[in-house]
């Protein structure tokens, strides 16, 4: 009859072990969760949206359908280079992406948006004259890029979060195909 008890306690012992291990990985995930979201709920998404002139490129056909190999191309290499641009700059810890959404005749006018998001409360977001400023210095006035730009054409404003998403949602997947890392917005 001892050894029956002994059993009875050990087996008690166990399942009162692994009902705490349980308990405990249920309420670290459940906390782990809530700080994600929290932190999530923190952070604040501010849109510009803006134009600039390229020079040393002609407007074609091919730019009038954003479904075309040129155009994709041409907004991904836009993309990627307004891109390093920002997070080559002080904005790096808040910008998030651009997204090419139009090309227009007069030489080539490129018409984009960017998105910068901050987390921290005490965090503003940049001016519009400080992305001007910024896209003058590293962009416009960069030796690496392929692309004249006409300076005195950049012009950028803030938008709201609708304004940005009719804006986006008017691209349909304009450079769906050209491995585009820096459009995760979702489209039509």
């Amino acid at each position: 009859m001892k050894s029956s008890v002994f059993w009875k306690i050990k087996l008690a012992s166990i399942i009162l072990i692994v009902f705490l291990v349980v308990a405990a990985a249920v309420i670290v995930t459940t906390v782990l969760l809530l700080g994600i979201k929290s932190s999530a709920s923190n952070s604040t998404i501010q849109y510009y949206d803006g134009s600039f002139r390229i020079l040393n490129l002609n407007y074609t056909n091919d730019y009038k359908d954003d479904s075309s190999s040129g155009y994709k191309l041409l907004a991904t290499q836009l993309q990627g280079l307004l891109t390093s641009t920002f997070e080559n700059s002080s904005l790096k810890s808040q910008y998030t992406k651009c997204e090419v959404i139009n090309l227009r005749p007069g030489s080539v006018i490129v018409d984009f948006v960017l998105q910068f998001t901050t987390t921290n409360q005490g965090t503003t977001f940049p001016t519009t004259d400080l992305v001007h400023k910024i896209f003058i210095e590293n962009f416009a006035n960069s030796s690496w890029s392929s692309f004249m730009v006409d300076a005195g054409s950049f012009n950028i404003s803030s938008i709201s979060g609708s304004d940005a998403y009719n804006l986006l949602n008017n691209v349909i997947s304009a450079t769906a195909g050209y491995n585009n890392e820096y459009s995760n917005t979702p489209h039509k």
